[in-house]
């Protein structure tokens, strides 16, 4: 639970029990929980050997890093750049500071986190210290959202269209009178 709640790059883990000789495999991910049939690594050395290769030569994705979310070191402190394709575009968003981080005990839920951050050119090399529109301030938020679920941004939009819709009757109305 830690490990997810302390970086924001985790969006699943592997991990692995035993007891005597009995091994189970463990994913945990925000969503859910799933654990392996145990087997006797003894005697099933094959699935042992398997296991560890796996994990030994995944790739970061693989084993549960979000390729969209980059640790860079700004002024000796670590921050994130977040990748976040909007209208077709990717642009970038380096954290400045946690506004809030949800702090669960168990491992799955949504671990919220909204983020200071400034817009900047990118993460490798030193785009992270290139900040676009003059170095404004934004609020990021990052959570998990089930699927099909709406975003913050498509209840806001829902919400000045019903206004834009309310005024037009408004107006409309007042000039019938």
């Amino acid at each position: 639970s830690q490990i997810l709640n302390n970086d924001p790059r985790r969006t699943w883990m592997y991990g692995f029990t035993i007891e005597n000789t009995m091994m189970s495999i463990w994913y945990f991910s925000r969503s859910h929980t799933v654990v392996s049939t145990p087997f006797d690594f003894t005697k099933d050395i094959k699935s042992f050997i398997h296991v560890f290769l796996s994990l030994l030569y995944a790739t970061r994705e693989e084993i549960g890093y979000d390729p969209t979310i980059h640790r860079v070191l700004h002024d000796d402190e670590t921050q994130y750049v977040y990748e976040v394709v909007s209208a077709g575009e990717t642009r970038y968003f380096r954290t400045i500071k946690s506004l809030f981080t949800s702090q669960v005990l168990r491992i799955t839920g949504r671990k919220t986190r909204v983020w200071k951050a400034v817009e900047v050119e990118g993460y490798d090399g030193n785009k992270h210290r290139k900040e676009k529109e003059g170095g404004r301030e934004v609020a990021l938020k990052d959570c998990w959202l089930d699927e099909g679920s709406r975003t913050e941004k498509d209840n806001l939009d829902g919400i000045f269209n019903a206004l834009a819709e309310v005024k037009e009757r408004v107006k409309r109305n007042s000039n019938v009178l």
